[in-house]
């Protein structure tokens, strides 16, 4: 598969919260010169990065677990899927450092 197949490819999977810019880089693509952002996957990548995510989220996260920000509003399993996922955007995934996250939830807990 081309890099311009593969950014197509990509660009049909992106819905309606990001259509206007999708639409923009079909139009852009479809160009006798494509800016050089189509030019590679890569380069694909990279702007659809700096588009589409947040730079602070890793710090986002580990915010929220470390001053035990995450609560619990709905089940158990919801719970534990929510702070998994925090865990896993802050990088926390040593076995040093999930228990003192765990210990955040409940500070009634001596160590």
């Amino acid at each position: 598969m081309t890099d311009e197949q593969r950014i197509r490819f990509a660009l049909q999977l992106i819905d309606e919260d990001g259509a206007g810019w999708k639409r923009n880089q079909l139009r852009l693509l479809g160009q006798v010169q494509p800016p050089a952002h189509l030019a590679t996957w890569v380069a694909f990548v990279t702007e659809f990065n700096l588009c589409f995510t947040d730079p602070e989220e890793q710090k986002k996260a580990a915010a929220l677990l470390n001053h035990g920000k995450v609560i619990q509003t709905t089940s158990v399993q919801e719970f534990i899927d929510r702070v998994n996922e925090k865990c896993d955007l802050a990088h926390y995934c040593n076995k040093t450092t999930l228990p003192i996250i765990f210990l955040s939830f409940f500070p009634s807990i001596q160590v």
